[in-house]
């Protein structure tokens, strides 16, 4: 009930600033434009955030159901690259991969596996210093199990940063995290993602 009274009024703003934003120029100023741009992208902004938070209560209350099919993780981490690549490029900062040249199918739920890997490979990108790199990895391990890692040269963090930033809402401090926006939600709802599938996520 809560998810359906939060999303359709936002889903609302969204639909009506993109219909303004494509109104004729005749009828519709520049500044007006720019109006309903910053309209629909905070309003997308909060949608997002809110989605953060009802999956994270989902899981804690119920388990989350998931839509497993087959999936190519070549594929997933295609779209994610694709997705980040432009944040990056504003960052100077090298984006790459190391793949074998053929990867297992994984049975999964595709837009929860993009969900993780964005949430992490977003991460990587808004951490690391200009001129950095990032770089997504995948392989099956010695036990045959799939591993996917986002490695970066970013700031990093200590063991006791670590257990922090794996609580909801919670935060480290520091001087960059203080210039870089953020509720505290992305690693713990991977974390739990993850953990759906069977699976576990390894901080170092």
């Amino acid at each position: 009930n809560l998810s359906h009274e939060l999303r359709t009024p936002l889903n609302a703003i969204i639909g009506f600033a993109e219909m303004l934003n494509i109104k004729k120029d005749h009828v519709f100023a520049p500044r007006d434009r720019e109006y309903a741009g910053h309209i629909r992208r905070s309003g997308e902004h909060l949608l997002s955030l809110i989605n953060d938070v009802l999956d994270l209560a989902k899981i804690d209350a119920s388990g989350l159901e998931l839509n497993e099919t087959v999936v190519s993780p070549a594929s997933v981490i295609a779209d994610c690259l694709d997705f980040v690549t432009p944040q990056a490029q504003q960052g100077a900062l090298f984006i790459g991969t190391e793949l074998p040249a053929s990867l297992p199918t994984l049975f999964v739920d595709a837009r929860r596996l993009r969900q993780v890997l964005l949430n992490l490979l977003s991460n990587a990108v808004k951490f690391t210093p200009r001129g950095g790199h990032v770089k997504v990895s995948a392989a099956l391990d010695s036990g045959g199990r799939f591993t996917l890692r986002v490695a970066d040269s970013g700031i990093g963090m200590s063991a006791e940063e670590i257990e922090i930033v794996q609580q909801p809402f919670r935060r480290v401090e520091n001087d960059f995290t203080r210039t870089h926006a953020g509720t505290g939600l992305g690693l713990p709802l991977a974390l739990a993602l993850a953990r759906a599938h069977g699976g576990a996520i390894v901080i170092e």
